[in-house]
């Protein structure tokens, strides 16, 4: 046997609409939004990119692919970032595969203190960077692993990829 309760609260606002007057005002806007979706972007993409040009250019000059350590955990986009990077040295591009997401960001601080121990001290060791989906770097926690990166000085390149919350 069910038992149901009942909860009653007052509204704030009681509001009465006409039918065909909603459907038409939620069709205005709906052109609205598809006419702004048709409209040229390029304009905001050049100011995107100008604005950002300083930063990828400061990047750049500390990174080289052929002596960076890549953790790599963009599930979904493995085959397009591997065909880009294109490693050459065994273990300079680190990849778990699907068993264990979010393991990526403290892998790469591990790496990057492990890489400084072999080379003989603190910065002496090759350039790390993090390459993680949207939903993989979220379960990274990666408050954390900014937070231990900046507290104990562990510099690395965390690069996020926007694939929709796929991994």
């Amino acid at each position: 046997m069910f038992h149901t309760k009942r909860i009653e609260a007052e509204a704030e606002t009681c509001c009465k609409a006409n039918a065909l007057t909603s459907v038409e005002q939620i069709t205005a806007n709906l052109k609205v939004f598809k006419a702004l979706a048709a409209m040229d972007q390029s304009s905001v993409e050049a100011k995107r990119r100008e604005a950002f040009k300083a930063k990828i250019a400061d990047i750049e000059k500390h990174l080289s692919l052929k002596d960076t350590i890549w953790a790599h955990e963009a599930v979904t986009n493995t085959r397009f970032v591997h065909d880009n990077i294109r490693p050459t040295k065994p273990l300079s591009f680190i990849n778990c595969g699907e068993g264990g997401l979010g393991w990526s960001g403290g892998a790469a601080l591990g790496i990057k203190l492990a890489s400084d121990a072999e080379a003989g001290g603190e910065g002496k060791g090759k350039f790390v960077a993090q390459i993680a989906g949207d939903e993989t770097y979220l379960f990274s926690v990666p408050g954390s692993v900014s937070w231990i990166s900046q507290r104990y000085k562990i510099p690395v390149l965390t690069i996020a990829l926007n694939n929709k919350g796929i991994c």
